[in-house]
C-alpha cells in the first residue's frame, strides 16, 4: 500500500514539474525509427542573396529516406513541381539508399543528417556549402517547411538563401527542456510495470501537450526512459 501510494505521489510531481518548470534547452524530435544521419544545430542565421545572385539549381536531386511517410513524398513531389515552375528546370528525385552529390535538396530525416531538438511543431532550413536540408519536429513539421521554402526562398534564378543559411521556425510550446536523472531528454518512453495506466497516459498527455516532445508507451526495456514499477 506504502509502495503505490509513493508512486503515484512521484508521479505526480513529475506531472507538476513538466507544467511549472522552463528547462534551459530545445528539445524536441518526433518521428520514431528516423534514419542516423548527423543530427543538426541551430544557428539563426537567416542571410539572404538578392534574386540576380540566387543558387543556381542546375544539376540538383530532391532526396528523401528511402523509406518515409506519404506526407513527406507528397512534398518532394511539391518541391520538384515548383522548380520546374518557377526556374524551368527538371530536378533528379532520388532517396539516401543512393549515393551522396555535393548538390542535393534533403527533404526530413534522412541518412545524410537529421533533426535534433525541434519540437514537433518546427522546421529548420539549412544551406551548407551546396547541400540544402529542410528537417522538422514531425512529417507535418517538414511538409509546412517545404511550403515555406517555396514562398519565401525559391526565385526564377534558383534559392535566395546564402552559404551558411539556418533558420528555424518559432514553436508554440511553453516548455523548452525537460530533464529525467538529469540528463535532458528528446522523447519520453514509459513502460508501466505496474496497473498506474492512468498516470502514465497523464504524463504522456502532458509531455506532448506541454513540452512538444514524443511520448508513448513502449515494452522495451531498452528504449523506455521512465519505468512504473
Amino acid at each position: 500500500m506504502m509502495r503505490n501510494l509513493f508512486t503515484k505521489l512521484a508521479l505526480l510531481v513529475l506531472v507538476l514539474c513538466l507544467v511549472l518548470c522552463a528547462g534551459l534547452v530545445s528539445c524536441g524530435k518526433n518521428d520514431t525509427d528516423k534514419p542516423a544521419g548527423a543530427e543538426t544545430e541551430h544557428k539563426n542565421n537567416v542571410e539572404t542573396l538578392a534574386p540576380e545572385n540566387a543558387l543556381s539549381l542546375e544539376g540538383y536531386a530532391i532526396v528523401r529516406a528511402d523509406k518515409t511517410k506519404k506526407e513527406i513524398a507528397d512534398a518532394v513531389t511539391d518541391l520538384f513541381e515548383a522548380v520546374q515552375k518557377t526556374c524551368g528546370l527538371t530536378l533528379k528525385k532520388n532517396t539516401d539508399f543512393t549515393g551522396g552529390q555535393s548538390k542535393e535538396i534533403l527533404i526530413g530525416d534522412t541518412k545524410r543528417m537529421s533533426a535534433h531538438g525541434l519540437k514537433m511543431d518546427q522546421y529548420q532550413i539549412i544551406r551548407q556549402g551546396e547541400r540544402i536540408v529542410i528537417l522538422g519536429g514531425t512529417s507535418e513539421a517538414v511538409v509546412n517547411g517545404v511550403k515555406y521554402f517555396i514562398e519565401n526562398l525559391l526565385c526564377e534564378n534558383g534559392l535566395i538563401l546564402a552559404d551558411g543559411y539556418d533558420f528555424t521556425s518559432e514553436t508554440k510550446y511553453t516548455i523548452t527542456g525537460l530533464k529525467i536523472g538529469g540528463a535532458d531528454v528528446f522523447s519520453v518512453y514509459i513502460k508501466n510495470e505496474l496497473d498506474a495506466d492512468f498516470y502514465a497516459e497523464n504524463i504522456l498527455a502532458m509531455v506532448g501537450d506541454r513540452v512538444g516532445i514524443e511520448a508513448d508507451m513502449t515494452k522495451s526495456d531498452e528504449k523506455s526512459n521512465l519505468v512504473i514499477t
